[in-house]
């Protein structure tokens, strides 16, 4: 997926969310997959005598956006699914629709989803599939995928048969495209206790980051006698589960021992805000997580409960509820926090000598021309609304408006 060339881009204005901003007429100059500099226009062409130039003047640059949660499998179901229902019968209906889905109808949903995200600016995702489809169309699309295997069932008798499913599966997420490789235990409330028992084993044998729901809300079903989904975060812990690299989904209703035991375990939560305007759940409790030290990325979830798979609108929705959060915090929830989740800090999320070539370029706003603070950048780039018109992912031009 990597480009073979070198590549002079030339900006407005380039956001590297490393913890600077290159101000206007500045440049980036990418060597194949790899940014190999970054600064005002003038030094970085004095090393790029042999590189291609690419004017995009007009647009700002930031490092692709990374969707922290999202279950690619689900987006033919986008409004099959009416708001203002409990969770508990949205749970039951969307079971019932995924009876209707064919192995066909799975896979032209990850292809349409993995299409929307770059037109959004997404270029890494963290899938979370039950189907797997996404190892079939992996080969075939640009974006990055952080690859989740859901496993689930309360019915013990399955569950070597779901533990088999996965290990296919993850011998199977290999490719130019996956940049990891984890498991996703659904949630306590649809695990059996054998089940359980199986997982802990496999991440004893095989360590690997898990992903997993966390109380997304008080009225999770209690259809597991063994669990009780109110002591989700408890139930992990005593049985060893956040002892390695974990991120936890939604956490709407933690308590304070819930928090603690996060943060003591260095556990990250995603927090996925149409998702969480779509069941009209209680305030997530962003503050107390950041205080706790819980770290905190963004995701979209899936179109079963969404409107669409747009990190720039989740961006948007964090911060209208969480007013208390800059706009940069709130841009490196979706880049630095979750490519530090996968140990690829520096790597993805951040434009700096050394990152791999992921890049956006969205319109500069009129009103945020000229100098600026970082902070009144990432203000400014964070309202951009629609689709982004100029994409690149490990160094090629993916979309070009």
């Amino acid at each position: 997926m990597s480009g073979s060339r070198s590549l002079l881009l030339r900006a407005d204005r380039v956001l590297t969310l490393d913890g600077g901003i290159v101000e206007a007429d500045a440049a980036l100059l990418v060597e194949g997959d790899t940014i190999a500099a970054v600064g005002p226009a003038a030094e970085v062409a004095q090393k790029a005598s042999h590189a291609e130039p690419i004017d995009l003047s007009g647009l700002t640059l930031l490092p692709g956006l990374i969707n922290a949660h999202c279950h690619l499998d689900y987006t033919r179901l986008r409004g099959r699914l009416p708001k203002g229902r409990s969770f508990s019968k949205w749970a039951l209906a969307i079971m019932v629709a995924k009876r209707r889905l064919r192995a066909a109808d799975y896979e032209a949903s990850v292809r349409e989803g993995l299409e929307e995200l770059v037109r959004g600016g997404t270029t890494t995702v963290f899938e979370v599939s039950s189907s797997y489809s996404i190892m079939r169309v992996a080969p075939t699309t640009p974006v990055r995928v952080a690859f989740f295997g859901e496993v689930l069932g309360i019915n013990p008798f399955v569950a070597g048969r779901r533990m088999r499913w996965f290990r296919r599966a993850f011998d199977l997420a290999v490719g130019d495209t996956v940049i990891a490789r984890g498991m996703a235990p659904h949630a306590v409330y649809s695990i059996s206790k054998r089940l359980m028992k199986l997982i802990a084993r496999e991440l004893g044998r095989q360590p690997m980051p898990i992903t997993v729901h966390l109380l997304e809300s008080r009225h999770e079903p209690r259809i597991n006698p063994w669990f009780d989904p109110r002591r989700a975060v408890r139930v992990l812990d005593e049985r060893g589960l956040l002892d390695g690299l974990v991120l936890g989904v939604h956490v709407n209703v933690p308590d304070d021992e819930d928090m603690r035991i996060l943060a003591a375990r260095g556990a990250y939560v995603v927090h996925c805000p149409g998702s969480h305007r779509f069941f009209g759940h209680e305030p997530f409790p962003a503050e107390k997580l950041r205080e706790a030290r819980v770290p905190l990325c963004l995701g979209t979830d899936s179109l079963a409960s969404n409107e669409r798979l747009d990190m720039f609108r989740e961006i948007r929705l964090f911060l209208d509820a969480h007013p208390g959060f800059t706009a940069e915090e709130a841009l490196r929830m979706a880049t630095v926090v979750p490519a530090r989740f996968l140990g690829l800090d520096g790597r993805l999320g951040a434009l700096r000598p050394g990152a791999l070539a992921d890049v956006i370029g969205v319109p500069t706003r009129a009103e945020a021309g000229g100098a600026c603070t970082p902070e009144e950048a990432c203000a400014s780039v964070v309202q951009h609304d629609g689709e982004v018109p100029w994409v690149m992912i490990g160094g090629r031009v993916v979309r070009k408006v």
